[in-house]
C-alpha cells in the first residue's frame, strides 16, 4: 500500500492560515493598486479584525491616518467599531496633530461599512478651506476696524468744523486735518480695490515685454511729488536694463509702492537709492529692483509679517506717517504673480532695503540682450 503522510490538527490550521494570509495579501496588492489610482485618502479595514489595515493610499498615509501599527487615531479606531456594530455610516471631523515639516491638518472623515464587516474610511482634507474662511474672517475683521477709524475722524472733524464756523482759524485747521483723514480713507479704498483685484484676475493677462529701465523711470516720476514735499532725493544706481514679461501697471506700482514706503518713513532731507541689477543663478536669469532707505528701519522680529495685508509694525508710528498696512501686500502679490519674489533686510534705526526679483525676459532682439551679471 502507498505511504500517506497525515498532517496533524494544527499543521491543517496552520496551513489554512498562510492560505488565506496569502490570498488576503493579494487582494491588497489590487486594492493598493487601485487606491491609488483614485489619488484620494482611503484606508480599507479588514473584517472581523479591528485594527488591521487591508490597504491605504499614499494620501491616507501622507494625512497621518495610518502608521505601522494600523489606524493611528483613536477615534478613527473607535467609529470604525461602532460601524461594524450598529452598520451605520459615521461622519466626523477630525484634527491631526502637526508632523514634522506638516501644520496640523484638519480633515472630514467618513467610516461606512464593508462586506465581511470590512470598513471603509475615506478623509478629505479641509485644512486649506479652513485656512481660507480664517483669513476672509480677519480681513472682514481688518477691513472694519481700518475703515471705522478715518470715518469717525471724519464726522467729528466734521462738527468741529461745525462748532467752529466762526472761527476762520480754526476752521481752516480742521479742515485740513479732515483732508487728511479723507486722503487716507482713499488710499485704504483704493488699495483694497487692487488687493482684490489681484486676488480675482487671471495673472499676467495684458503681459507684454517690458523695458526695466522705462518701468522704474515711470515709478520714480510718480514718486516725485512726494519726494519734493520731504526733500528726499531719490538716487538710481546699477544696470536697469534688460526685459521682464509682466503688465506695466502692476510692475510701476509694486516699485511706487516700494519708493514711497522709503520715502515715508525716512527723516526728511534723506537719501532713496533704488538700484537695479541683473543677475543669473541655478534658477535662471532675473532682473533686481532694491529700494533703500536710512529709516526708521524695522525690528527683526517683524520681518516675517511685514507682507503680511494690515500688518503694521507700531500702529501709532505707522499712521503718523500714513500707512494702511496693505502697500506691502500689494507688491508681494505683483511679484508673485510675475514669477518673482520681494524680500527685505532691516536694522532697526539704521534703514531697509526691499528686494524685488523679477524674471528676466530673454525672447527679445538681439541688440537689447546685455550680458548678465554672475
Amino acid at each position: 500500500m502507498p505511504n500517506r503522510s497525515f498532517r496533524t490538527a494544527a499543521e491543517q490550521r496552520a496551513s489554512a492560515s498562510r492560505a488565506a494570509s496569502d490570498h488576503l495579501t493579494g487582494d491588497a496588492a489590487i486594492v493598493s493598486a487601485a487606491l491609488e489610482r483614485l489619488g484620494e485618502a482611503v484606508v480599507v479595514l479588514v473584517g472581523g479584525e479591528p485594527n488591521r489595515v487591508l490597504a491605504a493610499s499614499a494620501a491616507a498615509r501622507r494625512l497621518g491616518l495610518v502608521d505601522a501599527g494600523g489606524i493611528s487615531q483613536a477615534s478613527l479606531r473607535q467609529a470604525a467599531e461602532e460601524v461594524r456594530d450598529a452598520g451605520d455610516p459615521i461622519l466626523l471631523t477630525l484634527e491631526v496633530p502637526p508632523q514634522p515639516g506638516q501644520a496640523a491638518r484638519h480633515l472630514e472623515v467618513t467610516v461606512t461599512g464593508l462586506p465581511l464587516q470590512g470598513v471603509l474610511i475615506e478623509a478629505i482634507d479641509r485644512s486649506s478651506l479652513q485656512r481660507v474662511d480664517a483669513t476672509r474672517r480677519d480681513f472682514v475683521a481688518n477691513v472694519s476696524h481700518e475703515l471705522k477709524t478715518p470715518i469717525g475722524g471724519v464726522l467729528l472733524l466734521a462738527e468741529a468744523i461745525e462748532e467752529a464756523a466762526d472761527d476762520p482759524g480754526a476752521v481752516r485747521h480742521f479742515g485740513e486735518r479732515l483732508r487728511t483723514e479723507a486722503s487716507r480713507l482713499t488710499d485704504m479704498v483704493n488699495q483694497l480695490i487692487d488687493l482684490s483685484r489681484l486676488q480675482a484676475e487671471e495673472p499676467l493677462r495684458d503681459a507684454e515685454p517690458l523695458l526695466m529701465e522705462e518701468v522704474i523711470d515711470e515709478a520714480l516720476g510718480r514718486c516725485q511729488m512726494a519726494a519734493t514735499r520731504k526733500k528726499t532725493t531719490l538716487l538710481t544706481t546699477g544696470d536697469a536694463g534688460g526685459f521682464v514679461w509682466g503688465e506695466e501697471p502692476r510692475l510701476i506700482d509694486a516699485i511706487a509702492n516700494l519708493v514711497l514706503n522709503a520715502i515715508a518713513y525716512s527723516d526728511r532731507e534723506s537719501r532713496v537709492q533704488i538700484s537695479a541689477r541683473r543677475v543669473r543663478d541655478d534658477d535662471g536669469r532675473w532682473i533686481e529692483v532694491a529700494v533703500s532707505d536710512r529709516g526708521i528701519g524695522i525690528a527683526e522680529a517683524d520681518l516675517d509679517r511685514i507682507f503680511e495685508r494690515f500688518y503694521r509694525v507700531d500702529y501709532g508710528r505707522s499712521r503718523a506717517h500714513g500707512g494702511t498696512g496693505l502697500g506691502l501686500s500689494i507688491v508681494r502679490h505683483i511679484a508673485e504673480s510675475h514669477g518673482g519674489s520681494i524680500r527685505v533686510t532691516s536694522v532697526l534705526g539704521e534703514g531697509s532695503t526691499f528686494t524685488l526679483r523679477l524674471p528676466e525676459y530673454t525672447g527679445v532682439p538681439e541688440q537689447h540682450d546685455q550680458p548678465a551679471e554672475g
